[in-house]
């Protein structure tokens, strides 16, 4: 009977290691089928992260020190706790008790330590974590911004006169943390940033490093790059729920936060094609720094909800790359061109990569959204927005909403059209996206054939166009607001029926005609409509966008950027000669503008998306069929450009070397 105490000890904790192992899979899985991930593809990204999770345990000390430093030991301990398998669960334990112990004042002190702690006791909440320490940290970071710019600098309590959106980013990712731990909202802070992000975007949509408030003569932190707009968006959807009735109390300045939040999605679908295109070449892409984009991309979507960006499966796509650059040993390294070939550089830093690499493929941010998740069993997700849930499958026979609420709601929209006030933007907001999620399920329920509703879809259509154009009206008051309305209207059109498509085409070639637009607004308002049209994909879109939207006039360079993001979600479906029409059109339009405009930061970008447009459409599996942009020497015929493409395996590289 002794003899078999032992086993029967034995037998209990394999038994607890398993349920341990299959809760962590299931989770992962649990995330991944959300995702639209097949069956094959989950399998392999599991292997993937038990190789990461393998090669940070061999990597860590005794003490619990992972890499060089704390700041990249509270990384891996991060990324270890969120595998949830055993025996990354013990490495993030003693990683923990070891910053807890040894580096509890740089936890506290230095902002991207004291985020990560944040997230990291936030998580371990359930298990009876040190949650004084956890609103110490909070109480630290939420007396920030502590500079003009309102971001946050290196130093959780300032002082260190090095602010920038890197930190920033892990400050509003640890206060959200600690406040859904339940610290209490830090609103001074949070509206100090939300204001910060809205005054240093870019006309493009996007962020740089830094604010222009402080570094105004520092072009180089300054300048757009995908990382930033990732982050940027990410600060600005944390900042705007966290201190949502205080916007919904200030209609100016919630309309000046919605058109900034369209501008940057806008910028996000442009971006994102950049940065999938080529995520492992440095330069002005991502700067060398691919693993950090991912994982700031993976926020940015997550937290809007998010799957599909522009027709760009960002999450399989940033998978797929991970998984073929992971090295035999579980770990992953950035990778440089030279001479003819790619080739790994900086092998010494690999913990921090493999962190960032790990918390990617586990869609850690999940646990951070500031709404529920989504369960498995919904379809697939493209566009569907914070505040909207994705419809129901249309095999779904759920009923119809009551007609008579229905009908009130475009009653208070018809209202407001016809008095031309927007004074309560917040209620008419919240009736749009009423309008537009019973639309939604009317169609699912497959209601719309009944007569009634028939007539109040297509009423509810009807009054959506004309909130998408109103604010151009001469004699209009509150334009700001109506430019609100205009771009939700926009989006809530993309989940209609295809039939507003034709109207929503005419009302974008009206638009460029008119002389109303401003900068910050021009890219919010065409890159939503575009996308809408890309969501209802009428017949004719793609040869529409590249003959009446794309443009050689450089006044219209967002309508035309909007338009080439546009054309890399949809015309990945064409074949053939179409895709060489698209690619031949496109080229000979903007021929006048790249060849003479080179150094204009603009012109740089719109050169980007020529480039990661082709990359798109010339499938190197197909090489005799597309040809590819090794330079914008346009007088090559179409010959030399493929055989441009057959001698460089790194187009990105070798344009931004022309």
């Amino acid at each position: 009977m002794r003899a078999l105490v032992p086993l029967l000890l034995l037998l209990l904790l394999a038994g607890s290691v398993r349920a341990a192992e299959d809760e962590g899979y299931e989770e992962t899985e649990h995330r991944l089928k959300t995702a639209g991930i097949d069956a094959d593809m989950r399998e392999r990204i599991h292997a993937a992260i038990r190789r990461a999770v393998q090669r940070l345990r061999r990597i860590q000390k005794r003490s619990g020190m992972v890499g060089r430093d704390m700041g990249t030991t509270s990384l891996a301990a991060l990324a270890l706790r969120h595998a949830a398998i055993p025996d990354a669960r013990e490495g993030a334990r003693i990683a923990g008790k070891l910053l807890l112990r040894k580096a509890r004042k740089e936890m506290r002190e230095r902002t991207y330590q004291a985020g990560i702690m944040s997230m990291l006791l936030q998580a371990e909440e359930a298990e009876g974590a040190d949650l004084r320490f956890l609103y110490e940290i909070h109480g630290r970071l939420g007396k920030g911004p502590y500079r003009a710019d309102g971001y946050w600098d290196y130093r959780s309590a300032g002082g260190s006169g090095m602010s920038n959106l890197s930190t920033a980013q892990f400050a509003c990712l640890g206060l959200w943390a600690a406040e859904r731990a339940g610290a209490p909202t830090a609103r001074r802070a949070w509206s100090e940033h939300l204001d910060a992000l809205v005054k240093a975007q870019h006309d493009d949509g996007s962020w740089g490093y830094a604010s222009p408030t402080v570094y105004s003569s520092r072009e180089r932190i300054l300048r757009t790059y995908p990382t930033g707009t990732f982050m940027g968006l990410a600060n600005l959807v944390l900042a705007q729920h966290a201190i949502a009735d205080e916007l919904a109390a200030e209609p100016e300045r919630h309309a000046r936060v919605l058109i900034a939040r369209a501008a940057a999605e806008a910028a996000l679908r442009r971006h994102t094609q950049w940065v999938l295109g080529a995520p492992g070449i440095p330069g002005p892409a991502n700067r060398g720094w691919s693993h950090y984009t991912l994982y700031a991309l993976e926020k940015a979507c997550i937290f809007l909800g998010l799957e599909d960006v522009g027709g760009v499966s960002w999450y399989r796509e940033g998978a797929q790359w991970l998984l073929g650059g992971q090295a035999t040993d579980g770990s992953w390294r950035e990778h440089r061109a030279r001479g003819q070939g790619i080739v790994p550089i900086d092998a010494a830093g690999d913990a921090w990569r493999t962190s960032f690499a790990l918390l990617f493929l586990l869609r850690v941010s999940e646990s951070y959204r500031p709404i529920t998740p989504r369960p498995i069993d919904r379809p697939k997700v493209t566009t569907p927005r914070v505040e909207e849930p994705p419809p129901a499958p249309p095999t779904s026979k759920r009923a119809a909403p009551p007609l008579k609420p229905a009908q009130l709601v475009l009653d208070r929209i018809e209202e407001a059209l016809r008095r031309k006030q927007v004074t309560r933007i917040a209620r008419l907001l919240d009736a749009i996206r009423y309008a537009a999620r019973t639309h939604r399920q009317v169609r699912a329920a497959g209601a719309d054939a009944e007569p009634l509703w028939r007539a109040w879809s297509q009423r509810a259509e009807t009054l959506l166009l004309r909130c998408s154009s109103h604010f151009l009206r001469r004699g209009t008051n509150d334009r700001l607001l109506w430019q609100a309305v205009a771009v939700r209207s926009l989006d809530a059109l993309g989940s209609t029926h295809p039939r507003v498509a034709p109207e929503l085409m005419r009302k974008v070639i009206a638009m460029k005609r008119s002389q109303a637009f401003r900068s910050d607004y021009e890219l919010a308002w065409y890159g939503t409509a575009l996308e809408a049209l890309r969501r209802l994909d009428p017949p004719g879109l793609i040869a529409w966008l590249r003959d009446r939207v794309v443009s050689g006039d450089t006044e219209h360079i967002w309508r035309t950027s909007a338009a080439l993001a546009a054309l890399g979600g949809r015309a990945v479906t064409a074949r053939g000669r179409e895709r060489q029409s698209v690619l031949r059109s496109v080229i000979q339009k903007l021929q006048p503008i790249l060849r003479h405009s080179r150094g204009n930061a603009d012109i740089d970008g719109l050169l980007r998306d020529v480039q990661v447009l082709v990359q798109r459409l010339a499938m190197p599996s197909e090489p005799d069929d597309f040809p590819a942009l090794g330079s914008l020497d346009l007088d090559r015929d179409l010959r030399a450009v493929l055989a441009w493409w057959r001698r460089h395996r790194d187009p990105a590289d070798a344009l931004w070397r022309n």
